[in-house]
């Protein structure tokens, strides 16, 4: 099933298909970010994700700053399931400090 807002495959046959896959990187997007992690705003999103992460190498997310704090309503990872973090620009230290911990690199975009 295509999702033609998100641009993403999802459903049963999709994740089926992901679980034959081996990925050495993956990039993923996300609705929200907090101190929990990553959320989504769409539930058939969430295995698609899920499976992708687990299934990668390194894995780098892409989200602008301004999601930070605001939580969308389904939790699809933790800080510790991405290796890396791609963002506009520099969160607060607390929040840079959280990522951090749980092994995450930043890296800055362009604003």
């Amino acid at each position: 099933e295509y999702r033609r807002v998100s641009d993403c495959l999802v459903g049963g046959l999709s994740a089926a298909w992901l679980e034959q896959l081996r990925i050495d990187v993956c990039f993923v997007a996300a609705s929200g970010l907090d101190r929990e992690g990553l959320s989504t705003t769409e539930l058939s999103e969430t295995l698609m994700k899920q499976q992708i992460l687990k299934r990668s190498k390194r894995r780098v997310l892409v989200a602008d700053s301004e999601k930070w704090d605001a939580p969308a309503a389904v939790r699809f990872a933790g800080w510790g399931d991405v290796t890396d973090f791609v963002c506009d620009r520099e969160l607060s230290a607390a929040a840079r400090s959280l990522v951090r911990s749980s092994g995450v690199k930043i890296h800055l975009g362009a604003p």
